[in-house]
């Protein structure tokens, strides 16, 4: 907040902050953050914090948002056989609809995000993966689709499953000087 008074920030953001996390720097009498960054996925389609954030002007920005893949995560230690029964419902339903669109499963579940209003932040060291990142523009999920995908949601945070935690929960109050 400091750095943004004096001028060397243009935006504040937050990471794995749910409402109370907000309402505390609310009641704290300090600024909204800009942004944040959450867990965003089919499973984990944030329903409750995507309106609320809203309501605050804080914009959404995802991450693991390929968490539901059947590639992600797929190397010994990685731990994406955590969680590996929830996500088949949803590895069926988007195969069938990026079959259907003809685009990657990773290009669909990047444009569901787009298409739901989150700003999607992808990773990769693969050229051809980067490229296919990019190329979500050229393409529109229709509604009927997109309704399939929403009702994926069970609230289901996977990104942090290995660890058994979900970063939402954690509750660290505000340091107060």
């Amino acid at each position: 907040v400091e750095l943004n008074r004096l001028g060397l920030t243009k935006y504040i953001g937050v990471s794995n902050y749910d409402q109370r996390h907000i309402e505390e720097i609310e009641a704290a009498g300090l600024p909204f953050p800009d942004a944040n960054e959450l867990e965003y996925h089919p499973i984990c389609g944030q329903a409750k914090m995507t309106p609320y954030m809203k309501s605050k002007d804080i914009a959404p920005i995802a991450y693991s948002s390929l968490a539901t893949l059947s590639t992600w995560r797929t190397k010994a230690g990685q731990g994406g056989e955590v969680k590996a029964e929830t996500k088949q419902k949803a590895q069926q339903v988007q195969k069938d609809i990026a079959a259907k669109l003809d685009v990657g499963e990773g290009q669909l579940l990047l444009r569901w995000g787009m298409q739901n209003g989150y700003a999607v932040l992808t990773k990769s060291t693969t050229p051809s993966r980067i490229a296919s990142n990019f190329d979500v523009f050229g393409f529109e999920i229709p509604p009927e689709d997109m309704m399939k995908m929403d009702t994926l949601d069970q609230d289901e945070h996977i990104a942090w499953a290995q660890q058994n935690m979900n970063p939402q929960d954690i509750d660290v109050p505000l340091k107060q000087d």
